[in-house]
């Protein structure tokens, strides 16, 4: 069977599973990433029969047909199976050799070639987010840094392989003011999402907190990531930020400053701190 018709048959095995994603967006993707992991597990037998006599080339071409399809979501047995075959070297080779197209905006160039190659960089990210390898933590933190923040799509993928597999570098790289804004951003919601809870993390965000300049838009998302962190001891922080703000707003009454103040205010409800206080 030929890679065209191949990647046919297995996309017709899970149609029904992305048209029930389609149809229900609030729940998480990764339940459907199971389930079609469960899918071709049921359907294991036609899969290895079907490509027994594959070479690794041929798995490098269903990979790049893909994604020539408009399919940047690589299945989790293509991707192991091309980490099994290549030792681990084609998904970094494919991160690695594309990454001068991360220093500009992909969204809005006309250049073909440039948009390929970030696709291909942003599907080799999927594929080792998708199977969890920890193969190119390198190739990844490199891109990760050199990534316009323009490129969110790209961006938060790369933020979340780092937050994933490079759980050691997290403090510093949080610590690292050269990463900043949405960059910073991006790192500390995949810390989040991806449950990476530490002393030396919680330490690095506080320190990094208290650098950021009050007027900051960074810092107000900040704060409010320090409440999905769900650390009580950033209330006192927390407070310190709010009374700062509230002693500017009393000299302005500024609409906006008001909205920025009651959302810091939540944030340490939310961590059981107390408030009635802050506006007297």
């Amino acid at each position: 069977m030929q890679i065209e018709e191949f990647s046919e048959k297995i996309e017709e095995l899970v149609i029904d599973i992305y048209e029930e994603s389609v149809q229900n967006r609030e729940s998480a993707w990764i339940v459907f990433e199971k389930k079609m992991d469960d899918r071709f597990a049921e359907n294991k037998e036609f899969i290895e029969e079907t490509t027994k006599d594959w070479t690794v080339e041929d798995w490098k071409n269903l990979f790049l047909h893909q994604i020539n399809i408009g399919n940047p979501d690589i299945y989790a047995f293509i991707a192991e199976k091309i980490e099994i075959l290549t030792n681990n070297e084609y998904f970094r080779n494919c991160i690695s050799e594309n990454l001068s197209v991360l220093e500009k905006n992909v969204y809005s160039t006309t250049d073909k070639d440039a948009l390929y190659k970030s696709d291909v960089l942003l599907s080799a990210v999927k594929a080792l987010n998708r199977i969890g390898s920890s193969s190119a933590k390198a190739e990844i933190e490199q891109a990760f840094r050199m990534c316009a923040v323009a490129n969110e799509h790209i961006l938060y993928e790369l933020a979340e392989y780092v937050a994933s597999q490079c759980e050691e570098k997290l403090p510093e790289m949080i610590s690292d003011e050269s990463i900043e804004g949405e960059k910073l951003v991006a790192l500390l919601s995949m810390c989040i999402e991806t449950d990476k809870r530490s002393d030396k993390i919680y330490e690095a965000m506080k320190q990094r907190f208290k650098k950021l300049p009050n007027d900051s838009e960074t810092k107000d998302i900040f704060a409010a990531i320090f409440g999905d962190y769900g650390e009580p001891n950033a209330i006192m922080m927390l407070r310190k930020f709010a009374k700062t703000l509230i002693a500017v707003y009393k000299e302005n009454y500024d609409r906006e400053l008001f909205s920025r103040i009651m959302m810091v205010m939540s944030v340490i409800e939310g961590l059981g701190g107390l408030t009635d206080d802050l506006m007297e």
